[in-house]
């Protein structure tokens, strides 16, 4: 059922989505109050990577949205609030519309994606590294700070780093690692290609070939028929003798003194 409700969605003409969509109404999203907390995280997420100076706080954020709304006040229309004419995909039976502005709630579902100081960035601490980028991130920045930090600061950063970099290599997640297979061990398989490579002669004189090898195994079967008979009739002889001369008969045989 879904698939035929994305599928009619899908088909209808663009201008008719817009017409049937602009007048709807939805509700204005407005926020009664935010609230912030900040704290000082455990340990700092592989996410973000803070200069030197700085600090990493940990932010909690609650947003109350305005409830009891107006609805000749507090409403808007589809095409006010998002753009009809370029739907984005589908959810269920329900039609995906790109927003044309922010509002409280979209503000606070990017909170972990969006920051004022380091952009976008990935929430999932493991899922923005690969181990060999880290590594080279690891030896820019060090080459970039080493000038600027202690050799007390230094050495808590390169112990920062290490455990950093044994947690992304312990990630099951991770599948950018790079196996070396022995030359003893190598095994090329071709596969196989949209176009012979071979000329149209010798691919039928392949043909012929095929023929001349099944009529070699036929003769050898009636070989073997033929032998077998020989058996039956108590003929053990070899048959396989090039050449066999018999002589039949009595001759005088003179016999002389040399």
């Amino acid at each position: 059922m879904l698939f035929y409700m994305q599928a009619i969605w899908n088909y209808t003409y663009r201008d008719q989505i817009f017409f049937s969509l602009s007048n709807v109404k939805v509700p204005k999203l407005t926020a009664a109050h935010k609230t912030y907390s900040l704290k000082v995280p455990a340990h700092t997420p592989l996410s973000i990577t803070p200069k030197p100076g700085q600090i990493v706080l940990e932010a909690d954020v609650t947003v109350q949205l305005t409830t009891n709304l107006d609805p000749d006040q507090d409403f808007v229309t589809v095409a006010e609030a998002a753009d009809p004419d370029n739907p984005q995909g589908y959810k269920g039976n329900c039609i995906v519309l790109p927003l044309k502005g922010p509002n409280p709630l979209t503000d606070f579902m990017m909170v972990p994606y969006l920051d004022s100081e380091l952009g976008i960035h990935d929430p999932d601490e493991l899922g923005s590294w690969a181990p060999e980028d880290f590594a080279q991130y690891a030896q820019l920045l060090q080459a970039q700070v080493k000038d600027q930090l202690s050799p007390s600061d230094l050495a808590a950063l390169q112990s920062q780093l290490r455990e950093q970099y044994q947690s992304i290599v312990s990630n099951p997640a991770v599948r950018t690692d790079m196996v070396i297979v022995p030359t003893d061990s190598l095994y090329i398989e071709a596969l196989p290609g949209t176009h012979p490579l071979l000329e149209n002669f010798k691919l039928e004189h392949r043909a012929i070939d095929v023929q001349k090898a099944q009529a070699e195994t036929r003769k050898l079967e009636m070989e073997n028929l033929r032998y077998a008979a020989r058996i039956l009739n108590a003929q053990l002889n070899d048959p396989d003798i090039d050449k066999q001369i018999v002589i039949e008969g009595t001759a005088g045989v003179n016999v002389t003194d040399a």
